[in-house]
This record gives structure tokens, sequence and C-alpha cells, in this order.
């Protein structure tokens, strides 16, 4: 996953962000619980992309599963 991550960055520093977000994606399928990599998602779509909205869906998943983790460390408190 992290090769996949870092060649994800060296296509955006050679401004080839579609090249870039399929890298992010196998990164994601990879490791599905991996939550840094859909906000990297998002982040591509929405920063590199300008893509607003298939950023907002990988935001929303990102936090999502962000709350349900926090819902887990309450409950243990």
């Amino acid at each position: 996953t992290t090769v996949y991550i870092q060649l994800a960055e060296t296509y955006n520093l050679q401004n080839q962000p579609d090249t870039a977000l399929w890298f992010l994606n196998r990164a994601y399928s990879n490791d599905t619980t991996n939550r840094k990599t859909l906000f990297r998602i998002g982040y591509q779509y929405d920063q590199k992309m300008r893509d607003t909205a298939n950023a907002v869906l990988f935001y929303a998943e990102y936090l999502s599963i962000f709350d349900s983790s926090m819902e887990v460390l309450y409950q243990r408190i």
C-alpha cells in the first residue's frame, strides 16, 4: 500500500492526477481498513482534480468510519 501511495504522490508532482488517483484506489483496494487512504482519495478529487462531488463522497465515507471508531472509544470509557 505504501508503494502505491508514493507512486500517487510522484504522479501528482508530474501533474498526472488521473494516474495518481488510480494508484490511490489501488492502495485502498489492498487495505480497505486504511482510513487515511480514503481521505487521500477525497483530497485527490477535491484539490487535484477539482471534482467536488466525488470528493464529498470519499470525505463522507472517511468521516463515517471515523465516527464509528470514536463511538467505540466512547463505549470503552
